[in-house]
């Protein structure tokens, strides 16, 4: 087993990649810190944080908490000003020594089964670059033992590709992919706000990587304004800037799709409400324990 051979010579096979910045909650980044500290893998890894700039007074006191946590060790890296999500993290693939490289929101929670799961499935397919997994969706909740998650299923490995015209199939939260092959292809595109994930998936595809996914819900997504930051002036202009490139610059999508994008752009002009009752409903939904209260205050 490729596990095996990390664990002799002491060294992290998976690189647990996040980033914060001025913004990020300190709450929310415990629970998702906390989550990935008390992963069910026995094995060792690394945990990796890019401060994207300047960061509150309280994030930087809570990390001077912690140090090296037994088979895991978490490292802070720092950038002097804020290059946005795909900035953060290609310095921080610079920074990574595993060889899979486990993506994480620092304001979500993983499940403690997610490693173990991922992990396994790419020491046994060592012919995939991206493995993505099912989430459940919910939104902050200090009180309840139980709350009622809504279901994002993981797209078929089979479809990945071919839906990849149409949307972006991968959860990015969920993401695990092979560090050299990202590296191969310079990483995320740091220009490309918003989309670098969607960017990313889509020059992998024209460069013949494989994908994949697990229908496991092995990571909680937060929702809070979720939608309401998607639905909004300044991501209508990223998605123009990211629909230009991919179709007129990369040729990463043919032009018999535009339609399809076009209509996108027109549904981020329809009120908030009534885009999430009609146009993302979820059909699935599971009562599960309250993440918050797991992991915010272990």
């Amino acid at each position: 087993m490729l596990e095996d051979s990390y664990k002799k010579e002491n060294y992290p096979l998976v690189s647990c990649l996040g980033s914060v910045y001025i913004n990020s909650n300190l709450d929310e980044l415990r629970g998702a810190i906390n989550s990935i500290i008390n992963q069910n893998y026995k094995f060792i890894f690394e945990i990796i944080i890019v401060f994207d700039g300047p960061v509150s007074n309280e994030i930087e006191e809570f990390f001077k908490s912690y140090k090296k946590l037994n088979n895991k060790e978490l490292k802070i890296y720092r950038l002097k000003e804020n290059k946005g999500l795909g900035g953060a993290l290609n310095f921080g693939l610079t920074k990574c020594r595993g060889s899979l490289i486990a993506r994480f929101d620092t304001d979500d929670i993983n499940h403690p089964d997610r490693l173990a799961n991922q992990v396994s499935f790419m020491s046994n397919n060592s012919d995939i670059s991206v493995l993505c997994t099912s989430a459940y969706e919910f939104k902050s909740d200090k009180f309840s033992r139980n709350i009622i998650c809504k279901v994002r299923r993981a797209c078929p490995s089979k479809y990945i590709r071919l839906l990849m015209s149409l949307k972006n199939p991968i959860n990015h939260p969920t993401v695990m992919f092979r560090r050299q092959d990202i590296l191969k292809l310079d990483g995320y595109p740091e220009k490309i706000k918003f989309f670098e994930d969607y960017f990313l998936w889509l020059k992998l595809r024209k460069n013949n990587f494989k994908f994949a996914s697990l229908d496991k819900n092995l990571v909680y997504v937060r929702t809070d304004g979720l939608y309401s930051r998607r639905y909004s002036l300044a991501y209508l202009k990223k998605e123009i800037f990211f629909i230009k490139n991919v179709f007129f610059k990369f040729s990463y999508i043919s032009f018999i799709f535009l339609p399809i994008f076009a209509l996108r752009l027109f549904l981020r002009l329809i009120p908030l409400e009534f885009f999430q009752k009609l146009l993302r409903h979820r059909k699935g939904k599971e009562k599960v324990k309250n993440p918050d209260l797991i992991f915010i205050h272990k």
